[in-house]
């Protein structure tokens, strides 16, 4: 009685397929990592670069003010748009990063 109740046991274990290591998808993961990386990084400089341009634009005239607000704010807008779109990106990446487990998100800003 005890063999029949094995017997299944045995033909389960032994018809499994062997463990492999999968070396493959570990460095196409890693390249992957890198490549997301990259992006963040570039993303991230792209922010720096719309929110130094903006502040560099803070002092201007009165007289300018008044007579080229439109095309002041229509700029602003613009700028504003830009950094929330590279902020999106940014965070997209960090996401994508975190699903596939690379090593150093946390230490994303």
């Amino acid at each position: 009685m005890r063999f029949i109740l094995l017997l299944p046991v045995i033909t389960v274990l032994g018809c499994s397929p062997a463990t492999k290591l999968d070396t493959a998808s570990a460095k196409k993961n890693e390249t992957k990592c890198a490549e997301l990386a990259a992006s963040y990084e570039m993303a991230q400089k792209r922010k720096a670069e719309i929110e130094k341009k903006t502040e560099e634009k803070q002092g201007i005239e009165i007289e300018e003010a008044i007579f080229s607000w439109p095309s002041m704010l229509a700029t602003r807008i613009g700028e504003i748009s830009d950094a929330n779109v590279a902020s999106k990106k940014m965070r997209e990446l960090k996401k994508e990063m975190a699903k596939i487990n690379c090593k150093g998100v946390e230490k994303l800003d």
